[in-house]
């Protein structure tokens, strides 16, 4: 999925680098802002997903309906052209990961890195500012991070950069525990 999300992303960024006028930055945040206030959209109006991925929605119609959310909600006309060929291709479920391939790119353009957090519970603002300076500080490069929330790590947070996992999370400290202790009890055995 996410090498189609690659793909997607890729050739929106061209578009977006192509018609910018030096605001590029500015101009994929906006995008990417766009692209996960309408994944909220979705998740939350069960009637809007049923519309738009209905097989009895007609082209038109899903058109329709991705121009009158533009207009309500302010997004540009290339977003709305994004989402509707998406959805004309059945390929909505691919919005999440498309911002998040926005992201990357951006990034990668900045020389900088993208991770991932995983929090037990939301970050502030302020929170999530302050650990993007602690790992740029450390890697000496940009970064942007991905912030989503497990209550399943039942307190603290993973940080994930360039492949590498750093488990500061409960639920990871315990199962380093156990892992430790079966590693002693079969030493005793």
């Amino acid at each position: 999925m996410s090498q189609v999300a690659a793909v997607y992303a890729k050739s929106f960024y061209l578009v977006l680098e192509s018609i910018s006028n030096g605001a590029l930055e500015s101009a994929v945040t906006e995008a990417q802002k766009n692209l996960d206030y309408f994944q909220k959209l979705l998740v939350e109006n069960k009637k809007l997903q049923k519309a738009l991925v209905s097989p009895a929605t007609t082209a038109e119609e899903r058109k329709g309906i991705l121009n009158a959310i533009g207009k309500k909600t302010g997004f540009s006309m290339l977003v709305i052209r994004l989402l509707t060929l998406l959805a004309q291709k059945n390929r909505l479920n691919f919005v999440p990961a498309i911002a998040i391939e926005l992201e990357k790119i951006k990034i990668k353009k900045e020389n900088g890195v993208f991770g991932e957090v995983v929090s037990s519970d939301p970050l502030s603002d302020q929170e999530t500012k302050d650990l993007v300076a602690a790992f740029e500080k450390k890697l000496k490069r940009p970064l942007s991070f991905r912030v989503s929330v497990d209550p399943e790590l039942l307190a603290g947070l993973k940080v994930t950069i360039d492949g590498v996992t750093y488990d500061g999370s409960l639920k990871g400290k315990l199962e380093q525990l156990g892992e430790k202790f079966l590693a002693q009890s079969n030493l005793i055995h």
